[in-house]
């Protein structure tokens, strides 16, 4: 349960506006990773909610005061922000409190270039990444690592296998290191498939889904690698 498990929805009750769609949110901090994690999970959610063609709501729920991007990116989308201490009747409406951030949410949308290449950069700290494109040998070895820590071989399905802040730090990690060669903007999450991030390459139409890599790096093993999709992207754009 929380922010963290992208895909995953925390709690759902039955209210008289349909069905509320509940994440919970324990800490915001770190919060770059925080408020990436909470796109995702909304984006997920509406995904799961419009499929079901039902009405439907999404709230966030938090133990800690949220930074004012979160609330301000939640409202924009239409959903309910409260106190998971206040909240006496789950089927109340509550504004929720917020607290200055460290990230601008200017009328709800999200600053993603800013937010992965805040991400990013904690990760290469964190690992001591080098920023190169020959690097993400060592993020492909760490993903590795985590699925070695569950008990899965290089070549094991782990289809059920997740770590969203590994997701979003790798990925985030890939497309600052592409953006840094090529130049380009993140986009936000789609509301289908698997709701991550991804990052459109220089003055192309290249997308590159690096943290979609990640998870399924995550899941398939060395089949799936960040420094293999970082030398095909770098290539079709070149050529092209």
């Amino acid at each position: 349960m929380g922010l963290a498990d992208l895909h995953r929805i925390d709690v759902a009750y039955e209210s008289d506006g349909g069905t509320a769609l509940v994440m919970v949110a324990a800490s915001w901090e770190p919060e770059a990773l925080r408020l990436v994690q909470l796109q995702a999970k909304t984006v997920a959610m509406q995904s799961y909610g419009a499929g079901r063609g039902e009405p439907f709501r999404i709230e966030l729920m938090y133990a800690e005061t949220p930074p004012e991007a979160a609330v301000s990116y939640v409202t924009a989308m239409g959903g309910v922000v409260r106190s998971v201490q206040a909240t006496a009747n789950p089927g109340d409406e509550a504004g929720g409190t917020t607290r200055p951030g460290r990230f601008a949410c200017p009328d709800g949308v999200l600053d993603l270039d800013a937010l992965q290449a805040a991400n990013a950069a904690a990760f290469a700290s964190e690992y001591g990444l080098d920023g190169s494109v020959e690097s993400l040998h060592t993020v492909d070895e760490l993903i590795q690592a985590r699925r070695a820590e569950e008990g899965y071989g290089p070549e094991d399905e782990a289809p059920d296998l997740d770590d969203g802040n590994l997701v979003v730090l790798a990925g985030a990690y890939c497309g600052e290191v592409l953006r840094g060669i090529l130049g380009g903007t993140w986009h936000p999450p789609a509301v289908h498939g698997r709701a991550l991030p991804s990052v459109r390459v220089g003055d192309s139409a290249v997308t590159a889904g690096v943290c979609g890599k990640a998870s399924k790096a995550l899941r398939n093993g060395t089949s799936d690698s960040l420094h293999q999709l970082a030398q095909v992207v770098l290539q079709v754009v070149r050529a092209g």
